[in-house]
C-alpha cells in the first residue's frame, strides 16, 4: 500500500541479536495473518504481476534459517504479536502472544533471532539483495562498512534485464536475471 516508502531493516548486534524488517504499509488483520501465515502456495500477490512473489512461501522463509521467530503487525488501531515456531512434525505453527489496541501506524514488524557467527552474514546479504530495489530499504545497525554498490553491466533479452555481475561483493561473476526487486 506505500510502495514508495522505504521499510526499515536493522541488522543483528550483541544489544540486539536479530534480524528486523519493519514497514508501514496496510498491516495485517488477526484473520489476513492467520491465513497468510497458515497456507502454502496462495498469495495476496497470485493475481497481479505489479508485486514480487505469489506462492505464499516468503512468510516463511525464516523457517529456513531458524525454528522460531516472531511477527508484530498493526492493523486499523489492534496491534498484534504472534511467534512462530516449527511444531512437533516440523510443519509451521504459530501462537498469539497478545492482543492490544494501539495508536500505532499500520505496519508488519518481522524479527528474526540471529547467531552471533553469522552478524556479518547477515550484513553482506542484506546489501547484496536489497541494491536491486527500486525504493532501497533504511538499514539501520551493522558496521557501517557496507554501501550499495552496483558493478554490473546489462543487456535486456526476452523483455528481461540481463545483469553480469563485475562486483566482488554481491556474486561471483556470472549472469543474473532480474524480475521486479529480485535478482536470480
Amino acid at each position: 500500500g506505500r510502495e514508495d516508502v522505504p521499510f526499515d531493516v536493522f541488522l543483528p548486534n550483541a544489544i540486539e541479536p536479530w534480524f528486523t524488517i519493519k514497514d508501514t504499509g496496510l498491516g495485517l488483520s488477526k484473520e489476513q495473518f492467520e491465513t497468510l501465515y497458515s497456507t502454502y502456495f496462495d498469495s495476496t500477490k497470485t493475481s497481479t504481476n505489479a508485486q514480487d512473489g505469489a506462492l505464499g512461501l516468503g512468510s516463511k522463509s525464516p523457517f529456513s534459517y531458524t525454528d522460531q521467530y516472531n511477527v508484530v503487525t498493526v492493523h486499523n488501531g489492534i496491534k498484534l504479536n504472534y511467534q512462530l515456531y516449527l511444531g512437533m512434525d516440523g510443519t509451521p505453527e504459530f501462537d498469539l502472544l497478545s492482543e492490544e489496541e494501539t495508536d500505532e501506524r499500520n505496519g508488519v514488524e518481522l524479527r528474526v533471532p540471529v547467531k552471533k557467527d553469522d552478524y556479518r552474514e547477515f550484513e553482506e546479504e542484506c546489501y547484496r539483495v536489497y541494491q536491486w530495489f527500486t525504493v532501497r530499504p533504511n538499514i539501520h545497525g551493522g558496521s557501517g562498512d557496507y554501501h550499495y554498490v552496483r558493478e554490473y553491466e546489462t543487456e535486456t533479452y526476452g523483455g528481461c534485464l540481463l545483469i553480469n555481475s563485475l562486483g566482488k561483493r554481491m556474486y561471483d561473476p556470472g549472469l543474473y536475471v532480474q524480475i521486479g526487486n529480485v535478482l536470480y
